[in-house]
């Protein structure tokens, strides 16, 4: 199934204004830019609740001709009040959402509405898009890329996840991990228990958290932030699926500070030869994914993933990651 977007925005990047209006556009109304021809290609168009309410609201509904719509909200939705259209509501990744279309026989969906189209792009769903920017400067309002926003009913702004590396361990760079998530409140950080390992809720722009979150560790330490739809996606696929869990094993991510050039063909067992201790068995951009032994040597073949990716790596156990999940779906669960 193909998903497309097809948008206007202002010079500056700028879908609407503040006010959810988009009277700017018409400023490229005259020239010809392909959406009615566009629109004949599609046969479902996908967009979020706010979206579509103010579309309803400006008495715009007719710009997506008679093509059945699927709103996403996670709120029940009232379309009582819409004539002559095919509409319904759905709600879930865009994964889910893009499965059940394609059963129905979809073929090419129009995405519409801001956090939709980041959402689907996030999720690596979009297969094409086209922008018009019009010769129009507005300074504010929705942009088209940049911090998530409340239009969907599913998610406002997504949290970050932060990983140190090589802190409480034997006695060295030690802190406690709720006294920090205390100092860096503002940003509703929140100690998962684990060392070194916070859900960040509120995290604005990245670089000013990780500028304020070096300040308040109380010694220099590598920092690893990864966006929550990362962890969300990894407990979804859940990599250890065909791995039975046994008492002496333990499930192990291994979060690297960048996606890494793997030196070796997986699986990879350290030792190579004898009984393993560390078994790597899979690897998807910065994260790798593994098992390893309750043994004393254990931590010391942990350190050769490294080595075996060519980038820092900090490691935390598969548990660890499902409570990090539990934190981010409690938060999307809350009423918005």
């Amino acid at each position: 199934m193909k998903l497309s977007v097809f948008c206007g925005v202002s010079v500056d990047g700028f879908l609407a204004r503040p006010d959810d209006t988009f009277d700017f556009l018409q400023a490229g109304e005259q020239q010809p830019h392909g959406f009615n021809e566009f629109l004949a290609s599609v046969d479902v168009v996908v967009t979020g609740r706010r979206t579509f309410k103010v579309v309803l609201k400006l008495g715009h509904l007719a710009l997506y001709g008679k093509k059945p719509m699927v709103v996403l909200s996670s709120r029940p939705l009232d379309f009582s009040s819409v004539r002559g259209g095919v509409i319904e509501q759905m709600s879930g990744e865009p994964a889910e959402i893009v499965k059940q279309l394609k059963s129905r026989g979809f073929t090419h969906a129009y995405v519409d509405g801001g956090i939709t189209v980041q959402r689907f792009l996030a999720s690596g769903l979009i297969d094409r898009m086209v922008i018009t920017r019009v010769p129009v400067l507005i300074g504010a309002g929705i942009p088209l890329f940049g911090p998530d926003r409340h239009d969907d009913g599913l998610v406002t702004e997504m949290a970050l996840v932060v990983f140190l590396r090589g802190v409480n361990v034997g006695g060295h760079r030690t802190f406690r991990p709720s006294i920090l998530a205390k100092k860096l409140s503002d940003y509703g950080v929140v100690n998962v228990g684990a060392a070194g390992t916070f859900v960040v809720r509120k995290p604005g722009s990245k670089a000013t958290f990780r500028a304020a979150l070096l300040r308040k560790l109380p010694f220099e330490a590598q920092v690893v932030l990864c966006d929550g739809r990362d962890l969300l996606r990894l407990e979804k696929d859940n990599p250890f699926a065909a791995e039975p869990s046994r008492p002496d094993i333990v499930r192990f991510v291994s979060i690297l500070s960048r996606t890494g050039g793997l030196r070796a063909t997986l699986p990879v067992t350290l030792p190579p030869d004898g009984e393993w201790l560390v078994r790597v068995i899979a690897s998807k951009n910065q994260y790798a994914f593994g098992m390893y032994r309750r043994h004393m040597k254990t931590i010391g073949y942990l350190g050769r993933i490294d080595k075996l990716f060519g980038v820092p790596a900090t490691t935390r156990n598969w548990n660890t990651i499902l409570a990090v999940v539990r934190i981010l779906k409690g938060d999307q669960n809350k009423p918005h």
